[in-house]
């Protein structure tokens, strides 16, 4: 338009020309130099005040992570034929409820009578178990008897041993008593005995020499008075001398009368002396007989003792050797006993295992759900054992999501974490850095913990869970997990599904992001971030709130 009018316009004078000219340029510039520098400045607002959420981006797959809820491989516990099976692919099952049959081929269950012949087994070994019980107590009662006939006939052949040993003692007194007797009828009543009669013997002596002494005078007075007679005769002598020598004459011959008694009598007294003599010396043989007889009563005594010794060492030998006996004979019963319950633990177990192995031709659906695969033909198939039959999907209640990351983003992740999910076959809509607000078509989750080594290849699993508070508050939905269907519903998530998921960490500015990753420089972490999302400073395993989590049952959320 502006050449269109240029024509009209007057020419001007070349000086003010150029004036004009360089007017117009200075307006221009300065119309740009302002749309620049409105456009720094709303730049620069922009960046300064246009908010970023950083995250870190991560891929994987549905999982369940309770191992007693994963798919399982349903296997044949012993070597077997495959008879039925009693189930197809896609069928629901119950826990317990059969699935397959299966013939054992183990060489040592083939015998159909088994079960039968271990009940036999068992009623014998039972029986001998109670004979050799009642065994048992009938030797028990016979040593408890020996017991107390050993304490009545001990102290028996005790008492009859210190019988023997008082008797002894007396015997032994009484050989002191004949000892000394025979010495006293040896030193005493024979000698005094030999003592009288040797003064008898010297009395017969003086008796007799009295005798002949009188005997001589009155011989001599005989002639005396014969002379003195012849003699007054003749009447040289008067009648007194003559009365004198026959007075004389009369009393020697009483005196020899008197002698005469005298050794008579002195005669007497040695016979009694020599029967005294005799009496000691029966006295002393009397003594030395009842000596004899003590010492052989002694010796018998002293026999009787030993015997009483040898009786109560036999008596208390032979009771212990009886009490010995009976206690060995016990102990081997009670071995017999062991032995037999031995057998008999031995054959309930391998009743047990027989019932056991029986009950295994029967192949049981281990919990309820749904069976995927079956892994073997028809029947007459041969398996082995641990040979994979079947492949189950238990009926799962809750399910989690696994992301890897690298090595460079796992130090930035923490239990409890903000995370964003997107299911294969879900569509859905990410704006990264602007947050949540901006999803659509994804779920809510949170860190539930970070492995704490890697994969092998430098990454890292992070578990993800729902965001149970914010799905019970109706802030987000709840994942299309099963135990989440609507009815009619006909989407569910399954295990294994590919995942998306965007790890939520610090809400910077955009320009500070545009600087971050110009300088490749790390996520930036606040630290109270942490504490109020996650409850604890830590990184790896489970946060507080996963903790308390464990403590109280798993929430189920009900869409209604």
């Amino acid at each position: 338009m502006a050449s269109e009018l240029a024509p009209a316009l007057p020419i001007a004078p070349p000086t003010l020309s150029i004036s004009r000219g360089m007017v117009r340029r200075r307006g221009k510039v300065g119309v740009i130099a302002s749309i620049l520098v409105i456009l720094l400045a709303t730049t620069i607002g922009g960046l300064w005040l246009i908010p970023w959420q950083q995250s870190v981006i991560g891929t994987g797959e549905v999982i369940i992570f309770d191992p007693m809820q994963r798919p399982q491989n349903i296997e044949a516990q012993i070597p077997a034929r495959l008879v039925d099976w009693f189930v197809q692919e896609g069928d629901t099952v119950k826990k317990g409820e059969k699935i397959a049959q299966i013939e054992d081929i183990d060489s040592k269950f083939l015998d159909p009578d088994q079960a039968k012949r271990v009940a036999q087994q068992r009623q014998t070994l039972q029986a001998r178990l109670k004979a050799a019980q009642n065994r048992s107590k009938s030797l028990q009662n016979q040593i408890v008897a020996l017991t107390s006939s050993q304490s009545a006939a001990v102290p028996t052949a005790d008492e009859r041993r210190k019988q023997a040993g008082d008797r002894l003692q007396a015997a032994q007194q009484v050989v002191i008593s004949a000892t000394q007797s025979l010495n006293v009828a040896q030193q005493v009543a024979s000698q005094a005995a030999d003592e009288r009669l040797r003064q008898a013997e010297e009395r017969i002596r003086q008796a007799e020499q009295t005798v002949i002494a009188a005997e001589e005078n009155a011989r001599i007075e005989t002639l005396n008075l014969t002379r003195i007679d012849s003699l007054t005769n003749k009447g040289l002598r008067s009648e007194r001398e003559r009365e004198q020598a026959q007075n004389s004459q009369k009393r020697t011959a009483t005196e020899v009368e008197r002698a005469k008694q005298s050794l008579e009598i002195a005669k007497r007294d040695a016979k009694v002396g020599s029967l005294e003599q005799g009496r000691a010396k029966l006295q002393v043989t009397s003594a030395q007989a009842d000596l004899a007889r003590a010492g052989a009563t002694l010796q018998e005594v002293r026999r009787g003792t030993n015997v009483g010794d040898l009786d109560f060492d036999k008596v208390k030998a032979d009771t212990a050797a009886t009490i010995s006996g009976a206690q060995a004979s016990l102990s081997s019963v009670d071995e017999t006993i062991a032995s037999i319950n031995n057998e008999l633990l031995k054959l309930e177990i391998d009743s047990g295992n027989l019932d056991r192995r029986r009950a295994q031709q029967f192949v049981l659906a281990p919990s309820a759900g749904r069976v995927v695969r079956l892994m073997k033909a028809g029947a007459g198939e041969t398996v082995k054992s641990g040979d994979v039959l079947a492949v189950l999907a238990p009926n799962t209640q809750e399910q989690m999501v696994e992301l890897f990351v690298t090595d460079n983003d796992a130090p930035f992740i923490f239990g409890g974490a903000p995370v964003r999910l997107q299911f294969a076959g879900w569509p859905a809509l990410q704006w990264v850095g602007l947050g949540p607000a901006a999803a659509q078509g994804t779920f809510a989750g949170r860190v539930k913990l970070v492995d704490a080594i890697d994969d092998g290849k430098n990454r890292y699993r992070v578990i993800i869970e729902p965001d149970y508070k914010a799905i019970e508050r109706g802030e987000e939905p709840a994942w299309p997990t099963p135990n989440n269907r609507k009815p009619g519903e006909a989407l569910t998530l399954r295990p294994g599904a590919e995942a998306s998921g965007w790890i939520m960490l610090n809400r910077v500015s955009l320009g500070f992001e545009l600087w971050r990753q110009l300088n490749s420089f790390p996520p930036s972490i606040n630290p109270k971030l942490i504490k109020d999302k996650s409850g604890s400073d830590k990184q790896d395993g489970l946060s507080e709130s996963d903790d308390k989590e464990e403590k109280k049952p798993k929430r189920k959320i009900n869409i209604k």
